[in-house]
């Protein structure tokens, strides 16, 4: 494989990582050695450092509690008459 060959496939490589975006896939020093190894063997067209995107975010929409209605009269006790002695 010649250099120019070489800086043409590493260029790729980085390319697909920087626009994947893949996380832990290469750190950031891995992705500038990338850089400089296209460079060194001549490449031209070095993809440009793209920043991590913005995290996905989904918003769940509150849940609404069922409603329920209590009926105390079920547990109120009837008063005895008062009697006296």
């Amino acid at each position: 494989m010649d250099k120019k060959t070489a800086a043409i496939l590493l260029a790729s490589l980085l390319e697909r990582i920087e626009r994947d975006h893949a996380i832990g896939a290469a750190s950031s020093h891995e992705r500038q050695a990338l850089r400089l190894a296209v460079q060194a063997l001549g490449g031209e067209d070095v993809p440009p450092v793209l920043p991590p995107p913005a995290p996905h975010i989904v918003v769940v929409p509150p849940v609404e509690p069922p409603r329920i209605d209590l009926v105390l009269s079920s547990i109120q006790r009837k008063r005895k008459p008062n009697r006296m002695h």
